[in-house]
């Protein structure tokens, strides 16, 4: 629906000509949620730049590095604290995952070489990596954490504790833009510093809470609950597509 508004709004197409089925990769997500193994001790952290969805700001990487500007300080403090916790709890299986390596790989091992004095590949329960699909990342792990991603909402789909770091700008000048606090305590965890994000993951990791998400947060976001959108799709290509034969045979 957020995203029908936001086509008509831009008069991109007009209200009667769109339909509403769904977020197709969500069917699956929804079918495995009941079978997916909450015990594993690992921990997600889904990277984020600067720049996230929501903020304007000039960028063509999506790092910026005046001061002011983006979530600077939030990004540095976040990817910090899983470096020291992966540190302080050889046990536990740290991931982190850009989407892409290059200058973003670059800032996530500046940032931990400056905040904590060691290189990524010297921690040996810390893993940078894009190879893994975000998805298989979410089953294989107990905790997830993010900002303004919809990997945050399957997160929730498969029963995970989902945390969202909310210090640094993202408590300050850019509060207002930080997604989901809709649903604080109900669906996520919400950080208020990085002291308190580091022992929300111990507990968590430590938790066997296993809790599915509500029904209004993924209608919300994502159209439907019942896992049913490609019946929808294929529904509404199969009315299109007997529309057209009647007026090609009536013509």
């Amino acid at each position: 629906e957020r995203e029908k508004k936001i086509i008509v709004e831009s008069n991109i197409c007009e209200e009667k000509n769109i339909i509403v089925a769904g977020c197709l990769r969500i069917d699956d997500i929804i079918k495995e949620c009941d079978h997916v193994n909450n015990s594993k001790k690992a921990v997600c952290l889904f990277s984020f730049r600067h720049v996230v969805a929501g903020l304007k700001v000039e960028s063509r990487t999506g790092f910026y590095d005046h001061e002011g500007e983006g979530l600077i300080e939030l990004f540095a403090q976040t990817h910090e604290a899983i470096a020291e916790l992966a540190i302080e709890y050889p046990d536990i299986v740290f991931i982190i995952k850009p989407k892409w390596l290059s200058s973003w790989a670059e800032k996530i091992r500046e940032v931990i070489r400056d905040g904590v004095g060691r290189e990524i590949e010297d921690i040996k329960n810390l893993i940078l990596t894009v190879d893994i699909d975000a998805q298989t990342l979410i089953k294989r792990s107990s905790v997830v954490i993010g900002v303004n991603s919809t990997t945050l909402l399957e997160s929730r789909i498969l029963q995970k504790t989902t945390i969202i770091p909310m210090f640094g700008e993202a408590g300050g000048k850019y509060k207002d833009k930080i997604y989901f606090q809709k649903y604080s305590g109900s669906e996520f965890i919400f950080s208020k510093s990085k002291e308190e994000f580091k022992e929300q993951i111990v507990s968590a990791v430590r938790s066997e809470n296993q809790r599915p998400p509500s029904h209004e947060l993924i209608d919300e976001y994502l159209g439907f609950h019942d896992g049913k959108t490609l019946e929808r799709i294929v529904s509404i290509l199969e009315t299109e597509v007997n529309l057209a034969s009647t007026e090609l045979i009536a013509s």
